[in-house]
């Protein structure tokens, strides 16, 4: 699933999403900005912030594992949330 950036993943929105990741440990959870060449896994931090995500940006999200598309949904909809 593809989704546009809202913000700069500086630490606290990345420790929000690995925060929801580790909360996963059945899945493999993973971003990639379209046109980068970095994968990030979703639950480390600094392997979040080194994508260098910004407003504008599209951002690719891989779940795999149990419970895929409830992930996904959960994933998404913190991303889209005032939270981060």
């Amino acid at each position: 699933m593809s989704i546009p950036c809202r913000i700069s993943w500086a630490s606290r929105p990345a420790g929000q999403i690995a925060k929801l990741a580790k909360a996963h440990p059945d899945c493999e959870i993973s971003f990639a900005k379209i046109g980068g060449s970095k994968t990030a896994n979703a639950a480390r931090v600094m392997a979040l912030m080194s994508l260098g995500a910004k407003p504008g940006d599209v951002l690719h999200i891989t779940v795999e594992g149990a419970n895929e598309e409830s992930v996904t949904m959960a994933m998404q909809e913190l991303l889209n949330s005032e939270k981060l």
